[in-house]
């Protein structure tokens, strides 16, 4: 292993002109020098770029470093990030959403774990809220089982953009996101990479800043086309597993099915109770065995594969009434 292997780091960008001088900042000044920096412009119709442009000429002695595609029309984050590794030629990649910001040695810490080789190398995070900010770590030691087994429910496990991942993971396993799809893309590629891997290399240090402030991001935005892309992904995942014959992941494999549709019955925006029931029923066998389900819901999904959707959504919906008025 080279102790200082070229890193390609991914930024799809769209649209986020309050937030991109702030990424792309953090960006350009790592402590570690052997950067490739892509910006993939999925037609942004705001001043992003143009910002981002602006903020790269502060940093002249990183212009040869710098990567800047572009997308003639908005093809999606999928598409955008399958560019970006194309023209990547980093032994590792890492992919940062553009309305986030990292620490200023975040590279060089997790390159410091590449001495050991590994496939995938991970480290914690901060949820940045207005007034607030949570951190989030890795515990100390991990199964490749473990890991997978938490991807589905847990955003520390289930993002790209804290986990520094072998080029050659992505390549040699065919794997790349599924294009057509802008929601769960990240949970999408972890859990193939996940299993692809040989090793995993968790680092017990927060080091990349998630940004809960964004009202306009994609993964806050519930519509159709968001449960569409969620249950396809599900989909692929599933069949990802199944032409490996992993069926040992079974019960995970059934619960990122389950959890790509439970909107449908338990949010009152999104409910079809009929949609939920025809998809992925086979997943309703295990709904007691899920241990990321809370016990409310486990009854209320119990009671609706039973036959009482009603019922079930009254007790979804009395809850959420409930916490509102708790809120108020």
């Amino acid at each position: 292993m080279i102790s200082s292997p070229l890193i390609s780091i991914i930024v799809p960008v769209f649209n986020v002109e309050k937030y991109i001088e702030k990424c792309a900042v953090s960006l350009l000044e790592q402590t570690y020098e052997n950067i490739e920096y892509i910006f993939v412009n999925d037609a942004s119709f705001d001043d992003s770029i143009e910002i981002l442009l602006t903020t790269i000429q502060r940093y002249p002695q990183k212009t040869d470093k710098i990567k800047i595609a572009h997308h003639d029309i908005n093809k999606g984050n999928a598409s955008a990030r399958n560019l970006g590794l194309e023209i990547s030629s980093g032994e590792y990649i890492i992919q940062i959403d553009s309305d986030d910001w990292i620490e200023a040695d975040m590279i060089e810490k997790m390159v410091v774990a590449t001495e050991k080789n590994p496939d995938i190398i991970c480290c914690g995070c901060f949820e940045e809220y207005d007034r607030k900010s949570k951190i989030f770590n890795f515990p100390d030691k991990l199964t490749k089982r473990e890991f997978i087994e938490k991807i589905p429910a847990n955003l520390l496990f289930s993002s790209l953009w804290n986990k520094l991942i072998k080029r050659n993971l992505y390549i040699n396993n065919g794997i790349k996101c599924f294009e057509g799809s802008n929601n769960w893309v990240d949970i999408g590629l972890i859990m193939r990479l996940a299993l692809a891997a040989h090793d995993i290399e968790t680092i017990k240090t927060p080091l990349y800043h998630y940004n809960r402030g964004n009202q306009a991001s994609v993964s806050l935005i519930l519509n159709e086309k968001r449960i569409d892309d969620m249950i396809m992904t599900a989909g692929l995942i599933s069949d990802f597993y199944e032409t490996l014959k992993e069926e040992s992941y079974s019960l995970t494999l059934n619960y990122v099915k389950f959890l790509s549709k439970d909107r449908l019955l338990y949010d009152k925006n999104a409910r079809d109770r009929c949609r939920w029931e025809k998809t992925f029923p086979e997943t309703h066998a295990d709904i007691w065995n899920y241990p990321q389900l809370t016990g409310f819901k486990k009854i209320c999904f119990s009671m609706a594969a039973k036959g009482f959707t009603s019922f079930a959504c009254a007790l979804f919906d009395f809850r959420t009434m409930v916490k509102r008025f708790i809120r108020l």
